[in-house]
């Protein structure tokens, strides 16, 4: 995607096994910032195959999205599992969202030059966790470009988030009432943080210096907070079938056997990791705080967005739904009727709740 400091993406694309001339075209994000769309999103998630617990073996996935689309995979920015920059320096100092969006805007353009029967296809962009920020922020490069040049580069039709992030604020304040409600932090703690704290940029002193430590409990798992990670036969047998939390160990041990990088036609020898880690740290220079006023503004160039939750049981600390919901019941916005006559709603119509879908919040 960028020749001079060479930037490359890795892509793992599934077709649809039937009619798939005639199916949409989706390209799936991952969040972190830093997590890998292929190791999440196409192995633990929504792709054609799981991982086996040998790591070694794959089964297939009878719920996967390619059944019904045609679906991209990808790993951005640089530095997110395959992919790379050559020049490591400008991949740390300048990675961010506004770089990530452009980079993904041009490999979209070079892939369909290399495929052009998706050529005009219907397009959407789905994602999920920091994927709500990557999402909405292409979608505006793709409508801006289009009408900067007037025409239609990319046949961009609409967009999805599953449980993400739209406010990091807001979100925080989600987090905290989620940790308040299942007895992870005191209600004195708790009730400071009400009075104290309105978050918003201008929070500082004792009260709203809790935000951030109380979000990393340490020996908490936030994914699912009564997830005791043993990663043992014996353990794995309680949980509901389809979740395994230790899916990500077997990914990792899969994607790091050379036969398999090479099979996939990624750099070989790579240390390939789902998520960054403390001893391996991802910079990243984080985008507006609130992505909100970009979805307003796509709502109002007519495109079709659903922000949905999935409401399952396994509980949620990072990513709660309090979060999600706070931030979109706040924003009006212009939107057409059935017949198309002006009427004033407010996102919160395209906000959804899912039970016992599959996710993982990466």
């Amino acid at each position: 995607v960028n020749e001079e400091y060479g930037r490359e993406l890795f892509y793992y694309f599934v077709e649809a096994p039937y009619e798939a001339a005639s199916k949409p075209l989706i390209l799936w994000l991952n969040g972190g910032p830093g997590c890998s769309s292929l190791g999440y999103g196409a192995m633990m998630e929504l792709g054609p195959f799981r991982v086996n617990p040998d790591g070694k073996t794959l089964r297939r996935n009878k719920h996967a999205w390619n059944n019904l689309a045609n679906v991209i995979f990808l790993e951005s920015p640089t530095g997110v599992g395959f992919s790379y920059a050559s020049n490591n320096s400008d991949n740390i100092n300048k990675r961010g969202d506004q770089r990530t969006a452009e980079d993904t805007f041009v490999f979209l353009l070079n892939w369909l030059e290399r495929f052009p029967e998706y050529k005009g296809r219907d397009f959407y962009i789905a994602g999920e966790s920091y994927g709500g920020h990557y999402v909405p922020q292409l979608a505006t490069v793709i409508t801006f470009m289009s009408e900067l040049h007037r025409t239609t580069f990319i046949n961009l039709h609409g967009i999805f988030v599953g449980n993400p992030i739209l406010d990091n604020y807001k979100n925080s304040e989600g987090n905290l009432e989620f940790l308040w409600s299942h007895g992870l932090i005191s209600d004195e703690i708790w009730a400071g943080i009400r009075a104290n704290c309105t978050f918003t940029p201008k929070d500082d002193g004792r009260w709203c210096s809790v935000l951030g430590q109380a979000s990393h409990i340490s020996g908490i798992y936030p994914r699912n907070i009564y997830d005791p990670r043993i990663c043992l036969p014996s353990a794995r047998e309680g949980y509901m079938a389809g979740y395994d939390p230790c899916m990500e160990y077997y990914v990792e041990a899969y994607l790091n056997t050379g036969e398999v990088q090479e099979a996939l036609h990624a750099r070989t020898n790579t240390n390939w990791l789902a998520c960054p880690r403390t001893s391996v740290p991802f910079h990243y220079t984080p985008g507006p705080v609130s992505v909100v006023p970009t979805i307003r503004r796509l709502v109002e160039r007519g495109l079709s967005i659903w922000v949905y939750r999935v409401a399952t049981w396994i509980p949620h600390a990072r990513l709660p739904r309090r979060g999600t919901r706070s931030r979109i019941s706040t924003c009006p916005s212009p939107r057409h009727g059935a017949l198309g006559t002006p009427r004033t709603s407010r996102l919160e119509d395209m906000f959804s709740s899912m039970r016992e879908a599959s996710r993982l919040h990466r």
